[in-house]
This record gives structure tokens, C-alpha cells and sequence, in this order.
């Protein structure tokens, strides 16, 4: 069997106030069919007004007890707003980070691909008129390459220190991709 969670206090004090009201308008009701015709019906209506105003009292301090409540949950409702208003704005940033290192991103993985490309080019070259002109270009193409790979490497390290592994991670094999043309590179400038 499971027990049942208290009711908060705000459902609390609503229902106080509601018991109140129900208590105040049973006595209102009982004391409006007295026909105050006999000294009992007196006695018992004098009766039934002071537990009126008994009940007219519990029902003020119900209702100010039910504004209170109102008022807390107001103010602990405010702060859960800001709590989440300031997790938003920590996610705009993070969607701002995330996107412009992306964007870095996705600008060396269009390098790496051009560099590939020049790669299989000057590894297929046969003429020597194309592997001369492939070669005039490889210190160029090398440096190039280099630069990229520099970048790769801030990639990652701009991705590691906002904490977003998965990228950094990506960044570093691209990394790593780029040196791997760079070194082929490197021996197709010392080959014959």
C-alpha cells in the first residue's frame, strides 16, 4: 500500500478555506429557518450567532492563510521561472558555441576533401609535364595543409574546453587525417 503525499500547502490552505465557507453557510442556513418564536428558538438563534461569528473568524484566517499560500507559490513559481529563463539563455549560448565551432568545423572538412583530391591527382600524375607542375606546387599545397591541420588541432582544443568531446574528438581525426596527406605529400616532393 502506498502512502499518500501530504497535500501541499497552498491545496491545504484551499481547502481550510473551503471547510470554513461550508461550515459558515451551514450555520448562515440553520440560522436564517430559526423562527426566534420561543426562548429556545432565542437561546438557540444567540447560540447559532456566536458560532456565526466564530466561524466568520476561522474563515478570515483561512483566506489570509490562502493568500499567504497563494503568495509563496507565486514567489517559488518566480523563482523556477528564472531558474529556467537562465538555463535557457545558457542553452542559447551553448547553441552559439556549438554552431560556430560546427561551421570552423565543417570548413576543414572541406579542405581536407580538396586536399584529398590533390593528393589522388598528384599520385596519379604520369606525364612529366603534369608531375612537374604538380611538383612546383607541393610546397604551396604542403603549407597549405599544414595550416589546416593547425586549425584542426584549435578545433579540437576550442571543442574539448566547451565541453563538447564528441566534436573535439572529430576535430582531432580530422586532424590526423589532414597530417597523414601532409606526410604523403612530403614524399611525393622527395620522389624522382
Amino acid at each position: 500500500m502506498s502512502k499518500k503525499e501530504p497535500d501541499s500547502p497552498l491545496v491545504e490552505a484551499a481547502q481550510a478555506v473551503d471547510r470554513e465557507l461550508e461550515s459558515f453557510s451551514d450555520l448562515a442556513a440553520a440560522f436564517r429557518r430559526e423562527t426566534f418564536a420561543t426562548q429556545k428558538s432565542i437561546d438557540r438563534g444567540g447560540q447559532l450567532l456566536q458560532q456565526i461569528a466564530e466561524a466568520d473568524q476561522r474563515l478570515g484566517r483561512a483566506l489570509t492563510d490562502l493568500v499567504q499560500a497563494i503568495g509563496v507559490a507565486r514567489d517559488e513559481q518566480a523563482a523556477r521561472a528564472e531558474a529556467v529563463t537562465a538555463r535557457a539563455r545558457e542553452l542559447q549560448q551553448r547553441d552559439a558555441t556549438l554552431r560556430e565551432l560546427l561551421a570552423r568545423y565543417q570548413a576543414l572538412g572541406d579542405v581536407a576533401a580538396r586536399v584529398n583530391d590533390a593528393v589522388r591527382t598528384l599520385a596519379a600524375s604520369e606525364s612529366a609535364s603534369q608531375q612537374d607542375a604538380m611538383a612546383s606546387a607541393l610546397p604551396e599545397l604542403i603549407a597549405s595543409i599544414a595550416k589546416a591541420a593547425d586549425a584542426g588541432q584549435e578545433i579540437a582544443a576550442a571543442a574539448e574546453a566547451s565541453g563538447f568531446a564528441d566534436l573535439a574528438r572529430d576535430a582531432a581525426g580530422l586532424r590526423q587525417q589532414l597530417l597523414g596527406a601532409k606526410n604523403k605529400m612530403a614524399l611525393l616532393q622527395k620522389r624522382p
